[in-house]
Protein backbone atom coordinates (compact mmCIF):
# COMPACT_ATOMS: atom_id res chain seq x y z
CA UNK A 1 0.00 0.00 0.00
CA UNK A 2 1.43 3.48 -0.90
CA UNK A 3 0.44 5.98 1.03
CA UNK A 4 0.59 9.57 0.39
CA UNK A 5 4.12 10.12 1.74
CA UNK A 6 7.46 9.27 1.68
CA UNK A 7 9.22 8.02 5.00
CA UNK A 8 12.61 7.54 4.58
CA UNK A 9 14.22 4.96 7.48
CA UNK A 10 17.09 3.43 5.74
CA UNK A 11 20.89 2.79 5.88
CA UNK A 12 21.00 3.99 2.29
CA UNK A 13 24.16 3.12 0.79
CA UNK A 14 15.42 -7.62 -9.89
CA UNK A 15 17.90 -9.66 -10.90
CA UNK A 16 14.71 -10.13 -13.75
CA UNK A 17 12.07 -8.29 -12.32
CA UNK A 18 9.55 -9.95 -9.42
CA UNK A 19 6.49 -11.91 -9.50
CA UNK A 20 4.07 -12.83 -7.13
CA UNK A 21 5.44 -11.96 -3.52
CA UNK A 22 5.03 -13.96 -0.86
CA UNK A 23 6.27 -13.59 2.84
CA UNK A 24 6.21 -17.29 3.62
CA UNK A 25 9.30 -18.57 4.90
CA UNK A 26 9.18 -21.74 3.15
CA UNK A 27 9.08 -19.69 -0.01
CA UNK A 28 12.98 -18.87 0.36
CA UNK A 29 14.02 -21.91 -1.55
CA UNK A 30 11.91 -21.07 -4.71
CA UNK A 31 13.13 -17.09 -4.54
CA UNK A 32 16.98 -19.27 -5.06
CA UNK A 33 15.55 -20.85 -7.97
CA UNK A 34 14.03 -18.14 -9.58
CA UNK A 35 14.88 -14.30 -7.94
CA UNK A 36 11.66 -13.02 -9.16
CA UNK A 37 10.18 -14.09 -6.11
CA UNK A 38 10.09 -11.25 -3.46
CA UNK A 39 10.16 -11.98 -0.05
CA UNK A 40 9.19 -8.58 1.99
CA UNK A 41 8.60 -7.21 5.59
CA UNK A 42 5.37 -5.21 5.49
CA UNK A 43 5.71 -3.58 8.71
CA UNK A 44 4.35 -0.21 7.96
CA UNK A 45 6.98 2.97 8.50
CA UNK A 46 4.14 4.75 10.64
CA UNK A 47 4.96 1.76 13.48
CA UNK A 48 8.86 2.75 13.05
CA UNK A 49 8.52 5.96 14.50
CA UNK A 50 7.63 8.13 11.30
CA UNK A 51 4.37 10.24 11.47
CA UNK A 52 1.97 10.22 7.89
CA UNK A 53 2.17 13.73 7.81
CA UNK A 54 4.95 16.02 8.59
CA UNK A 55 4.85 18.16 11.60
CA UNK A 56 5.26 21.86 12.09
CA UNK A 57 8.07 23.32 9.79
CA UNK A 58 9.53 26.86 10.93
CA UNK A 59 10.17 29.20 7.81
CA UNK A 60 13.48 29.78 9.41
CA UNK A 61 14.52 26.37 9.18
CA UNK A 62 14.27 25.93 5.38
CA UNK A 63 17.07 27.02 3.10
CA UNK A 64 17.05 26.99 -0.64
CA UNK A 65 19.10 24.28 -2.61
CA UNK A 66 19.97 24.22 -6.66
CA UNK A 67 18.85 20.72 -7.35
CA UNK A 68 18.44 20.75 -11.53
CA UNK A 69 21.16 18.62 -12.96
CA UNK A 70 23.00 18.71 -10.21
CA UNK A 71 23.77 16.55 -7.15
CA UNK A 72 23.43 18.69 -4.16
CA UNK A 73 25.21 17.54 -0.68
CA UNK A 74 23.37 18.89 2.72
CA UNK A 75 23.90 18.37 6.29
CA UNK A 76 23.71 19.07 9.88
CA UNK A 77 22.19 18.34 12.97
CA UNK A 78 18.94 16.78 13.69
CA UNK A 79 16.84 17.46 16.44
CA UNK A 80 13.06 15.47 17.55
CA UNK A 81 11.84 18.93 18.01
CA UNK A 82 13.01 20.65 14.74
CA UNK A 83 12.53 19.64 11.09
CA UNK A 84 14.60 21.46 8.70
CA UNK A 85 13.54 21.95 5.02
CA UNK A 86 15.38 22.20 1.83
CA UNK A 87 13.19 24.38 -0.85
CA UNK A 88 13.90 23.44 -4.68
CA UNK A 89 12.08 24.16 -7.74
CA UNK A 90 10.98 21.52 -10.06
CA UNK A 91 9.42 20.94 -13.14
CA UNK A 92 6.63 18.67 -14.10
CA UNK A 93 8.05 14.89 -15.42
CA UNK A 94 11.73 15.70 -13.35
CA UNK A 95 12.66 12.56 -10.89
CA UNK A 96 13.84 13.43 -7.11
CA UNK A 97 16.57 10.98 -6.16
CA UNK A 98 18.31 10.88 -3.37
CA UNK A 99 20.93 9.13 -1.56
CA UNK A 100 21.93 9.02 2.71
CA UNK A 101 23.84 6.49 4.67
CA UNK A 102 21.78 8.30 7.90
CA UNK A 103 18.07 7.35 9.51
CA UNK A 104 15.94 10.36 9.66
CA UNK A 105 12.17 10.72 8.28
CA UNK A 106 11.72 12.28 5.38
CA UNK A 107 8.74 13.98 2.84
CA UNK A 108 8.52 15.49 -0.17
CA UNK A 109 5.97 18.63 0.12
CA UNK A 110 4.11 19.56 -3.54
CA UNK A 111 3.77 23.09 -4.69
CA UNK A 112 0.04 22.61 -3.46
CA UNK A 113 1.58 21.22 0.29
CA UNK A 114 0.77 17.84 -0.25
CA UNK A 115 3.17 14.66 0.37
CA UNK A 116 4.22 13.83 -2.84
CA UNK A 117 3.86 10.54 -3.89
CA UNK A 118 6.38 8.55 -5.24
CA UNK A 119 9.65 10.34 -7.41
CA UNK A 120 8.13 12.11 -9.98
CA UNK A 121 7.72 15.85 -9.99
CA UNK A 122 3.53 16.59 -10.86
CA UNK A 123 3.64 20.08 -11.82
CA UNK A 124 6.00 23.23 -12.21
CA UNK A 125 6.82 24.63 -9.14
CA UNK A 126 7.84 25.46 -5.21
CA UNK A 127 8.66 21.88 -3.51
CA UNK A 128 10.03 21.03 -0.33
CA UNK A 129 12.06 18.33 1.23
CA UNK A 130 11.14 18.10 4.74
CA UNK A 131 13.42 15.75 7.44
CA UNK A 132 13.15 15.42 10.75
CA UNK A 133 13.79 12.34 13.56
CA UNK A 134 11.08 10.96 15.97
CA UNK A 135 13.11 11.95 19.10
CA UNK A 136 16.87 12.30 20.32
CA UNK A 137 19.59 13.87 18.49
CA UNK A 138 21.70 13.59 15.63
CA UNK A 139 24.24 14.42 12.49
CA UNK A 140 22.95 13.63 9.03
CA UNK A 141 24.17 13.99 5.11
CA UNK A 142 21.80 14.27 2.30
CA UNK A 143 22.99 14.02 -1.58
CA UNK A 144 19.81 14.82 -3.74
CA UNK A 145 19.12 16.03 -7.33
CA UNK A 146 16.89 16.45 -10.30
CA UNK A 147 17.05 14.60 -13.21
CA UNK A 148 14.89 15.39 -16.70
CA UNK A 149 12.75 12.50 -18.01
CA UNK A 150 14.54 10.02 -19.51
CA UNK A 151 13.79 8.89 -23.63
CA UNK A 152 12.23 5.30 -23.70
CA UNK A 153 15.37 2.34 -23.89
CA UNK A 154 14.54 0.84 -27.51
CA UNK A 155 16.02 -2.04 -28.72
CA UNK A 156 15.85 -0.98 -32.10
CA UNK A 157 18.02 2.10 -31.56
CA UNK A 158 20.18 1.73 -28.34
CA UNK A 159 23.63 1.14 -29.32
CA UNK A 160 25.83 -1.64 -27.40
CA UNK A 161 29.26 -1.67 -25.95
CA UNK A 162 29.90 -5.29 -25.47
CA UNK A 163 32.65 -7.51 -23.69
CA UNK A 164 30.34 -11.05 -23.86
CA UNK A 165 32.40 -13.70 -24.28
CA UNK A 166 30.71 -15.98 -27.34
CA UNK A 167 33.73 -18.76 -26.98
CA UNK A 168 32.19 -21.50 -26.30
CA UNK A 169 28.28 -21.03 -27.62
CA UNK A 170 26.53 -23.79 -28.76
CA UNK A 171 24.71 -22.80 -31.63
CA UNK A 172 21.35 -24.71 -33.89
CA UNK A 173 19.72 -22.75 -36.42
CA UNK A 174 17.02 -25.01 -37.10
CA UNK A 175 15.76 -23.04 -39.88
CA UNK A 176 13.27 -24.69 -42.68
CA UNK A 177 11.53 -23.00 -45.27
CA UNK A 178 7.75 -23.80 -44.03
CA UNK A 179 8.72 -22.30 -40.42
CA UNK A 180 10.11 -18.86 -42.53
CA UNK A 181 7.82 -18.52 -45.08
CA UNK A 182 4.85 -18.70 -42.44
CA UNK A 183 6.40 -15.93 -40.05
CA UNK A 184 7.96 -13.70 -41.81
CA UNK A 185 10.07 -13.00 -39.09
CA UNK A 186 13.84 -11.43 -39.76
CA UNK A 187 17.13 -13.65 -39.11
CA UNK A 188 18.34 -13.77 -35.77
CA UNK A 189 21.64 -14.08 -34.62
CA UNK A 190 23.58 -14.56 -31.01
CA UNK A 191 24.69 -10.65 -30.71
CA UNK A 192 20.99 -9.57 -31.86
CA UNK A 193 19.83 -11.48 -29.58
CA UNK A 194 22.30 -10.51 -26.31
CA UNK A 195 21.35 -6.84 -27.95
CA UNK A 196 17.94 -7.69 -26.67
CA UNK A 197 18.86 -8.77 -22.87
CA UNK A 198 20.94 -6.01 -22.90
CA UNK A 199 18.77 -3.75 -23.48
CA UNK A 200 15.92 -5.28 -21.49
CA UNK A 201 18.32 -5.22 -18.52
CA UNK A 202 18.85 -1.98 -18.69
CA UNK A 203 14.69 -0.89 -19.18
CA UNK A 204 14.09 -2.77 -16.15
CA UNK A 205 15.42 0.56 -14.19
CA UNK A 206 12.12 1.98 -15.47
CA UNK A 207 9.73 -0.89 -15.39
CA UNK A 208 10.51 -2.09 -12.08
CA UNK A 209 10.63 1.56 -10.51
CA UNK A 210 9.25 4.90 -10.87
CA UNK A 211 7.37 5.57 -13.44
CA UNK A 212 6.66 2.01 -13.41
CA UNK A 213 6.62 2.16 -17.28
CA UNK A 214 4.30 -0.84 -18.33
CA UNK A 215 4.92 0.52 -22.68
CA UNK A 216 8.19 0.00 -22.53
CA UNK A 217 8.12 -2.81 -20.60
CA UNK A 218 5.65 -4.08 -23.40
CA UNK A 219 9.12 -3.29 -26.06
CA UNK A 220 10.42 -6.07 -24.62
CA UNK A 221 8.03 -8.67 -23.28
CA UNK A 222 5.21 -10.83 -25.04
CA UNK A 223 3.66 -14.56 -23.57
CA UNK A 224 3.87 -15.28 -20.27
CA UNK A 225 6.96 -12.91 -19.61
CA UNK A 226 4.94 -9.75 -20.29
CA UNK A 227 1.43 -11.36 -18.76
CA UNK A 228 4.17 -12.28 -15.46
CA UNK A 229 5.57 -9.69 -15.13
CA UNK A 230 3.13 -6.21 -16.70
CA UNK A 231 -0.65 -7.66 -16.81
CA UNK A 232 -1.89 -10.58 -16.07
CA UNK A 233 -4.89 -12.21 -17.66
CA UNK A 234 -7.24 -12.50 -14.70
CA UNK A 235 -6.99 -8.82 -13.77
CA UNK A 236 -4.51 -10.18 -10.42
CA UNK A 237 -1.77 -7.77 -9.70
CA UNK A 238 1.82 -8.83 -12.02
CA UNK A 239 4.96 -7.32 -10.68
CA UNK A 240 4.64 -4.44 -11.33
CA UNK A 241 1.70 -3.58 -10.00
CA UNK A 242 2.81 -5.10 -6.77
CA UNK A 243 5.48 -3.12 -6.28
CA UNK A 244 3.67 0.20 -7.46
CA UNK A 245 0.80 -0.48 -5.02
CA UNK A 246 3.47 -1.15 -1.80
CA UNK A 247 5.37 1.60 -1.93
CA UNK A 248 8.20 -0.72 -3.77
CA UNK A 249 11.09 -0.48 -6.40
CA UNK A 250 14.38 -2.10 -7.81
CA UNK A 251 17.20 -0.11 -7.94
CA UNK A 252 20.37 -2.01 -10.16
CA UNK A 253 24.28 -1.44 -10.30
CA UNK A 254 26.26 -3.44 -12.03
CA UNK A 255 24.47 -5.61 -14.74
CA UNK A 256 26.12 -7.65 -17.33
CA UNK A 257 25.79 -10.28 -19.65
CA UNK A 258 29.20 -11.94 -19.35
CA UNK A 259 28.91 -15.31 -22.14
CA UNK A 260 26.89 -17.08 -24.15
CA UNK A 261 26.44 -20.42 -23.87
CA UNK A 262 23.87 -21.49 -26.24
CA UNK A 263 21.74 -20.03 -29.09
CA UNK A 264 18.92 -21.86 -31.34
CA UNK A 265 16.94 -19.84 -33.98
CA UNK A 266 13.92 -21.30 -35.61
CA UNK A 267 11.88 -18.98 -37.70
CA UNK A 268 9.90 -17.00 -35.74
CA UNK A 269 11.60 -18.23 -32.14
CA UNK A 270 14.78 -18.95 -30.92
CA UNK A 271 16.35 -19.96 -27.29
CA UNK A 272 19.69 -18.23 -26.09
CA UNK A 273 21.09 -19.15 -22.93
CA UNK A 274 23.70 -16.66 -21.23
CA UNK A 275 25.48 -16.21 -18.14
CA UNK A 276 24.12 -12.70 -16.37
CA UNK A 277 25.78 -11.00 -12.86
CA UNK A 278 23.46 -8.45 -11.35
CA UNK A 279 23.49 -6.34 -8.29
CA UNK A 280 20.02 -5.43 -7.14
CA UNK A 281 18.20 -3.71 -3.70
CA UNK A 282 14.56 -4.09 -3.27
CA UNK A 283 13.55 -0.99 -1.75
CA UNK A 284 10.34 -0.82 0.48
CA UNK A 285 9.20 2.59 1.19
CA UNK A 286 12.57 3.82 0.07
CA UNK A 287 14.41 1.64 2.75
CA UNK A 288 16.47 -1.82 1.20
CA UNK A 289 15.13 -4.62 2.53
CA UNK A 290 17.19 -6.79 4.08
CA UNK A 291 15.90 -10.22 2.32
CA UNK A 292 17.63 -12.11 -0.73
CA UNK A 293 15.87 -10.00 -2.72
CA UNK A 294 19.08 -7.04 -2.05
CA UNK A 295 21.49 -9.58 -3.47
CA UNK A 296 24.52 -9.98 -6.03
CA UNK A 297 24.48 -12.94 -7.91
CA UNK A 298 25.42 -14.85 -11.33
CA UNK A 299 22.79 -16.80 -13.11
CA UNK A 300 22.57 -18.83 -16.26
CA UNK A 301 19.44 -17.63 -17.60
CA UNK A 302 17.42 -19.59 -20.50
CA UNK A 303 15.46 -16.86 -22.43
CA UNK A 304 12.66 -18.06 -24.90
CA UNK A 305 12.58 -15.52 -27.65
CA UNK A 306 10.05 -14.82 -30.11
CA UNK A 307 9.14 -12.52 -33.44
CA UNK A 308 6.03 -10.56 -32.52
CA UNK A 309 4.28 -7.59 -33.44
CA UNK A 310 7.31 -6.44 -35.84
CA UNK A 311 10.04 -6.96 -33.75
CA UNK A 312 11.96 -9.56 -31.19
CA UNK A 313 10.88 -9.82 -27.70
CA UNK A 314 11.54 -12.20 -24.63
CA UNK A 315 8.27 -14.71 -23.96
CA UNK A 316 9.70 -16.36 -20.83
CA UNK A 317 12.86 -16.56 -18.87
CA UNK A 318 13.72 -19.29 -16.53
CA UNK A 319 17.03 -19.46 -14.15
CA UNK A 320 19.05 -22.79 -15.14
CA UNK A 321 21.84 -22.56 -12.51
CA UNK A 322 22.93 -20.12 -9.79
CA UNK A 323 26.71 -19.61 -9.81
CA UNK A 324 27.14 -17.30 -7.97
CA UNK A 325 25.61 -15.52 -4.37
CA UNK A 326 26.27 -12.87 -1.70
CA UNK A 327 25.80 -9.78 -0.45
CA UNK A 328 25.15 -6.74 -2.49
CA UNK A 329 28.20 -4.48 -1.40
CA UNK A 330 26.30 -1.43 -3.86
CA UNK A 331 23.61 -1.36 -1.43
CA UNK A 332 21.36 2.00 -2.65
CA UNK A 333 18.08 3.24 -3.15
CA UNK A 334 18.98 6.06 -5.06
CA UNK A 335 16.81 5.70 -8.12
CA UNK A 336 18.93 5.98 -11.71
CA UNK A 337 16.71 5.92 -14.78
Amino acid sequence: MLNKILLLLFTCSLFFGCDNVTTQENNNRQQNANSETVQVDETKESDRGCPEKPGKLEASNVEKVSLDGNETTVSGQLTADEALGYAFEGKEEQKLSYSTDDEFCMWVLTPNNDVLEGLELPTDGSYIVQIAIPKGAKTFELAMELRNPESAVSSNNRSQNNSVDFSNIQTNNNVNSSSTSSSNAPSLNPQEAVNLIQNWQRAKRQIFAPPYNKNLGAEFLTGQAYRSKLRKLDGSGSSVDWLENNGAYYTYRSQEVDEVTSFNNSGNSAVINVVISEERTLCINNRPSKDDNTISDKRLVRYDLRYSDGGWKISNQNTEKVIDQGNNPNISCRVIP
